[in-house]
């Protein structure tokens, strides 16, 4: 569970009381804070919601030792028993609360601790997931976080525990939606320009078969070993190869290749092809997604979830992670070698389009 704080700034100190609230500790779930008095008749009140609607109001009592209020207020009596601890593990389904100063019968509000949701990130290849997952472990931590859901088994379980603050994979969206709990999540995604997408990924697999690679071409299923060395045969700047290429894939091979960026985020699980039928399905789920980022502006991306996780981080992208170097001959100059890929990516091509004009609000 991640909280942050929203003070209201005029209302926090003044000649009746100091009021503090502790950074909160994820690991902890403990709202901690203090509230020295200088007048008797105030009082502080917790009043919190739920995800069901729930509203309840208690007046918060005092008794945590904090010894060091005593030096900086040593003319109050009783001073360094001003603490006061709320478990938010124990209200359960805690959405929000008020911190709410009662004065001669009437209240204000002081400050708010907001729920941030857990953040899901589906991780389509090759879109600087590697990046994104190394920028937001750092933020969220490595005990709160699963990257590459897909070789974690019991990834759901610790969904369900509320054990994460951050869940990344390379699944579809689809199948993380079909928990409960993960329609709850803020939710993420990246998508690259398709031309450069299906060049990186058709390269990354062509690498598995380099005799440098042997140890990470062994790691793999034999179904990727087979397409490997299959690519190991391919003249990459050869456009007429390309396509001799394309049309010789068996089903399983044409999947892993056939428009991913589509097929991460179109409605169901299916292994059939994508279609422009699958279209109306992707723009509907995108809906679902609070950040969605294009390669060309990936550090705006991850400002934005910064921002909404009040994360105090300048992210830097020279830092670009699991970059590939080898492009095997691959010349993106080429209309010809482009037209060549085109039934890989047909509508990867209209998809990253529409959010490129959207990202530009055009």
């Amino acid at each position: 569970m991640e909280i942050s704080y929203l003070y209201s700034q005029n209302d926090w100190k003044n000649e009746l009381y100091r009021f503090h609230l502790d950074v909160f500790k994820k690991e902890h779930g403990v709202i901690k804070g203090w509230l020295v008095l200088f007048d008797d008749s105030v009082d502080l009140l917790f009043e919190y919601t739920t995800v069901d609607g729930v509203s309840k109001k208690e007046k918060i009592d005092f008794f945590h030792f904090r010894p060091k209020l005593k030096e900086i207020y040593p003319e109050v009596e009783g001073v360094e028993f001003s603490g006061f601890e709320i478990n938010v593990q124990e209200l359960k389904g805690f959405k929000e609360g008020r911190f709410l100063i009662l004065v001669n019968s009437a209240e204000s509000e002081i400050a708010k601790a907001c729920v941030k949701p857990p953040l899901l990130y589906v991780h389509i290849a090759k879109t600087a997931g590697s990046t994104v997952n190394k920028v937001l472990v750092d933020l969220f931590g490595k005990k709160r976080s699963i990257v590459h859901a897909e070789s974690v088994p019991n990834w759901k379980v610790k969904v369900e525990n509320d054990e994460l603050c951050y869940l990344s994979g390379h699944i579809p969206f689809s199948v993380f939606n079909e928990s409960e709990k993960v329609k709850g999540f803020k939710k993420a995604i990246t998508f690259r320009e398709p031309y450069s997408h299906v060049v990186s990924h058709l390269c990354w697999i062509r690498a598995l078969s380099l005799e440098v690679n042997e140890e990470r071409y062994n790691s793999h299923p034999e179904y990727i070993q087979k397409l490997s060395d299959k690519l190991s045969l391919v003249d990459f700047s050869s456009p007429k190869s390309i396509e001799k290429l394309i049309e010789g894939l068996d089903a399983v091979e044409f999947r892993l290749l056939d428009n991913t960026q589509s097929r991460y985020i179109r409605k169901g699980n299916s292994a059939s092809a994508v279609s422009e039928k699958d279209l109306e399905g992707c723009f509907e789920n995108l809906q679902c997604f609070d950040f969605v980022g294009v390669d060309k502006d990936i550090s705006n991306f991850l400002k934005s979830i910064c921002d909404y996780y009040d994360f105090e981080k300048q992210v830097d992208l020279k830092m670009k992670e699991n970059v590939s170097r080898n492009n095997f001959g691959f010349d993106l100059s080429s209309e010809e070698l482009k037209k060549s890929l085109l039934p890989l990516i047909r509508y990867d091509l209209f998809l990253y389009d529409s959010l490129v004009k959207v990202s530009n609000n055009v």
